[in-house]
């Protein structure tokens, strides 16, 4: 872990910083959401790069979702086959309202199961980054 930061492509430590904040909502709900994140600029050469330990918070952000992910999908399925047992020991109304309630459920899982591996894949891409970063930067700041 670094304590240090300099431009991880010319070891220079003359850096700005610079926020960049993204506003997001609608009009009709009247919500509001921003995100903003915090760069360092190189002045020597222009490189801009997010600092080591914001990566961290978000790397750690992108793992809260995917395990958030886990659980939910996991209670999904729990639930589908609760209703189909339901399904299965009734019968007449009840019946089919708890197989299209079960259907639901379990296209609302698939879809959540479907951003699975993109929330997997975006905490691993995020991980390789911020150790090049430190590598880089561990180059200049042991001369």
């Amino acid at each position: 872990m670094i304590n240090e930061i300099c431009c991880p492509n010319c070891g220079n430590r003359e850096l700005q910083v610079q926020t960049e904040t993204r506003v997001g909502g609608t009009r009709q709900t009247g919500v509001v959401s921003s995100t903003s994140t915090t760069y360092w600029c190189c002045s020597k050469c222009g490189r801009r790069f997010i600092s080591p330990e914001d990566m961290r918070k978000k790397i750690a952000g992108l793992e809260k979702a995917f395990v958030a992910l886990t659980v939910t999908f996991a209670i999904f399925a729990f639930l589908v086959f609760l209703i189909l047992l339901a399904v299965t020991s009734g019968g007449g109304a009840m019946a089919f309202i708890a197989s299209f309630l079960a259907a639901f459920i379990f296209i609302f899982g698939l879809l959540e199961l479907f951003t699975y591996p993109f929330t997997k894949h975006a905490a691993k891409r995020k991980k390789k980054e911020l150790q090049q970063l430190e590598e880089d930067m561990a180059r200049f700041l042991q001369k």
